[in-house]
């Protein structure tokens, strides 16, 4: 199996101050399922976000009903954020939180 991937084009925000990356959505094809790349792409684009770009944090986001993702992406150290953070950086036309998406964020552990 080949799998190309650009992950410039997946991630968002690399020009901030302060770092807090997008990791914008990624859809595996249904003949592509299965295999472990929903598990191992996004894990790339945050290991990317930390060590090539110097992240402190990376967000996405996730519709509500999307269960499976949200369980992967918590299994991957991502956890729901406050309202602050999604009124922010999920919003739709207007500046209003969008009410079908959950904004999760990863942070980058210090040892």
């Amino acid at each position: 199996m080949i799998c190309v991937l650009s992950l410039r084009r997946v991630l968002a925000g690399l020009g901030e101050p302060g770092r807090t990356i997008e990791l914008r959505r990624i859809v595996v094809s249904a003949q592509y399922r299965g295999v472990g790349l929903g598990r191992s792409l996004p894990r790339a684009g945050v290991g990317r976000c930390y060590r090539r770009h110097g992240a402190r944090r990376v967000w996405l986001d996730v519709r509500t009903r999307n269960l499976k993702a949200r369980t992967l992406y918590r299994s991957e150290g991502f956890q729901p954020v406050t309202r602050e953070f999604v009124t922010d950086n999920a919003t739709v036309a207007g500046g209003e939180p969008d009410p079908d998406l959950i904004v999760m964020l990863h942070s980058k552990h210090v040892s």
